[in-house]
């Protein structure tokens, strides 16, 4: 019995996947810029964002807190408040030593240095409560500066010259760069403080780029 048999029918061949972004003959597109690490867009507050939309400065590309209220406080009253125990202690023994004795010179000498502690960590306290949290917002065509009621906002064009901020000359040599005073045609805008990690900041260092490359002298 010769029944014709139904003829196969050829299998679909699988559709060639697309290539991923960035593979070869397929540029990848280039990321937008994001916030530093450890900081999002929520970091920054609902009216510096105004301020910078505003002044038309664009995505946020970096957020650095340059000081913060509370971290100062727990470093410095915190040396304040150690250094008045180990003021009570060390008097509180001292009490019992007679006062001929060089026992007694020596806890004196270590009464004072407490007392000298004590006191230096109250006054950068209240002086870190007084000068307020601070902090830099830098955005693609500029930068926001903010601490307690001052709102700064310039765009790279309007600043005219970047000036270092030196330490205290050593030897007849200006000291290390302390940070930069950026300065527009009405003047001192604001500073931007260096504050280096592993040899460099490149939060600042962007900020430099940014202003040479829109004709800012630094110098």
């Amino acid at each position: 019995m010769n029944a014709s048999q139904p003829e196969p029918r050829p299998e679909p061949r699988p559709e060639p996947a697309a290539p991923s972004p960035g593979a070869s003959g397929t540029p990848a597109e280039p990321a937008a810029p994001s916030p530093a690490a450890g900081e999002t867009p929520a970091d920054v507050p609902e009216f510096v964002d105004r301020l910078a939309a505003e002044r038309g400065l664009g995505e946020l590309a970096e957020v650095r807190a340059d000081q913060s209220v509370r971290r100062a406080l727990l470093q410095y009253w915190g040396m304040a408040v150690l250094g008045g125990l180990l003021l009570w202690v060390v008097g509180t023994v001292q009490d019992g030593v007679s006062v001929f004795s060089g026992l007694y010179s020596l806890l004196h000498a270590v009464v004072w240095f407490c007392f000298l502690v004590c006191l230096w960590g109250f006054v950068y306290g209240l002086r870190a409560l007084i000068l307020g949290s601070s902090a830099h917002y830098r955005y693609a065509q500029g930068l926001v500066f903010h601490r307690r009621s001052q709102l700064k906002a310039v765009t790279w064009q309007e600043v005219t010259r970047a000036k270092p901020v030196y330490g205290r000359k050593q030897q007849g040599a200006e000291g290390k760069v302390l940070g930069y005073e950026l300065h527009t045609g009405e003047g001192l805008a604001f500073a931007v403080p260096l504050r280096l990690r592993n040899g460099k900041d490149t939060f600042v260092d962007a900020v430099l780029a940014q202003l040479q490359a829109h004709g800012c002298v630094v110098n």
